[in-house]
């Protein structure tokens, strides 16, 4: 305890610290205003003319924003990938109906070749070979049993490419394997041969389209991150920062406005642009694979003609009808494929993306208002309340006890605010001069 004369009337004085009295009146403090609510948002509040309680406000709305923007980011680089995945996922379905189509011609040509081999088979003499070698037949007495009809002959496709009809049962004079059915033969196992690698070109096709999936998912995704979503990571930091120093608040603010412009501008072009090319050329890469298919299915369908044509042969009676029947045969194998019918059809971009889209357009409205808002100089309030309220704390530091003490007083509080404002040098100024006016005013050098 320490005693000190006051207007020559001795009076009793506790020595108390700058803490000490801190801490009553964050006790017995009624705040009259949100930024007011403790001595040091009060003092703050004074020493920069309310600009604290401006900037606290604004505070308060720049933390809203900021969160709107990560939420913003979130559902771009969301709606990206829901748009590439479904873009992909169209491609791997075109894909599997390929798939399905090439094992279908694979298996008609296998059939065609089986049944081929059955009707060439009996046409065969049982003994020596005969002098017709140019055709590789042989000759001997021929089977009492004849060509009879095979309990289930595989079905192929007519020339008009429909579904195939059993032939008529062979005829039993047709005994011999003359040159018009060695021809007829032949083609066949010449489109048996070719085969392999009608179906190895389709799938080497189907790699390749699947390749392009993955390579425009990467494009698509690396230019999503460079026009969109690195610069609106940039832009919610500088929001961070601005969150740091809040009397900063419209500068620092100011600068995200070109940041935000930027990231709707690499959405609403690069983004968007990125997706339709990406529709476009997997429309491209699934035509690969259809297109390879298309010569293959024309391969079984001329297997299944000339099958359909050796049935007839081999009813025939007689080896010149049999010629007459195979020289008038227009076997071509057709070159030219048929139009694709790609499953990635228009529009490009899905629905959905473009709902999405939609919503994010008012998003990012809503964040460029509160942005502009934000950028707007900090309006000063009227301190007056503040300061009437302020005058009994400073006495409570600078007055009623003795000089050392005020001094010391003054100092704890000038290191305090340097520890608190460290960040905000403009506000850590303002307070430091109002400390040492309102100590100096009370007689502490």
């Amino acid at each position: 305890m320490t005693t000190r004369t006051c207007r020559g009337c001795p009076i009793v004085v506790a020595k108390r610290s700058a803490w000490a009295i801190l801490l009553s009146f964050s006790l017995i403090y009624s705040p009259v205003a949100a930024c007011c609510d403790d001595f040091w948002s009060c003092a703050a509040a004074i020493a920069t003319s309310g600009l604290t309680c401006a900037a606290e406000v604004a505070l308060g709305l720049l933390r809203s924003t900021i969160e709107k923007a990560q939420v913003v980011r979130t559902d771009v680089n969301d709606e990206t990938l829901a748009e590439l995945k479904l873009q992909v996922v169209q491609l791997q379905t075109e894909l599997k109906l390929v798939d399905e189509q090439l094992n279908e011609a694979s298996r008609e040509i296998d059939q065609v070749g089986k049944e081929a081999d059955r009707l060439v088979g009996r046409m065969f003499f049982d003994g020596s070979a005969t002098a017709a070698g140019a055709t590789g037949v042989s000759s001997g007495a021929p089977e009492k049993t004849g060509v009879a009809t095979s309990a289930k002959i595989t079905a192929a496709k007519s020339t008009s490419g429909g579904a195939l009809k059993p032939m008529a049962p062979p005829s039993p004079d047709a005994t011999i394997l003359d040159d018009s059915l060695a021809r007829l033969k032949k083609l066949i196992d010449e489109i048996r041969q070719q085969k392999a690698a009608l179906v190895a070109a389709v799938v080497e096709k189907e790699k390749e389209a699947s390749l392009r999936g993955t390579q425009e998912t990467v494009r698509v995704e690396g230019v999503a991150r460079n026009s969109v979503l690195q610069p609106l990571d940039d832009m919610i930091v500088a929001l961070q920062k601005a969150a740091a120093s809040p009397a900063n608040i419209p500068d620092l603010v100011t600068q995200t406005l070109i940041l935000l412009d930027t990231v709707w501008k690499g959405f609403d072009t690069a983004v968007v642009d990125a997706l339709s090319a990406s529709h476009d050329n997997l429309i491209v890469a699934a035509q690969g694979p259809a297109v390879a298919l298309v010569h293959l299915q024309d391969a079984a369908q001329e297997a299944g003609n000339l099958l359909a044509a050796l049935r007839q042969a081999v009813s025939l009676k007689n080896e010149l009808e049999r010629t007459t029947l195979v020289n008038n045969l227009r076997y071509k194998v057709a070159t030219a494929p048929a139009p694709v019918k790609a499953a990635l059809g228009k529009p490009s971009l899905s629905p959905a993306f473009v709902a999405a889209s939609a919503a994010s357009a008012t998003r990012y409205a809503s964040l460029k208002s509160e942005l502009r808002q934000l950028s707007l100089p900090l309006r000063t309030v009227d301190v007056s309340a503040f300061r009437a309220q302020m005058v009994s704390q400073f006495d409570r530091y600078f007055k009623g006890g003795s000089a050392a003490a005020a001094k010391q007083n003054r100092d704890e509080l000038l290191a305090e605010a340097r520890a608190r404002f460290a960040k905000d040098p403009q506000t850590l100024h303002a307070v430091e001069k109002l400390l040492v006016s309102e100590a100096s005013s009370r007689g502490v050098l």
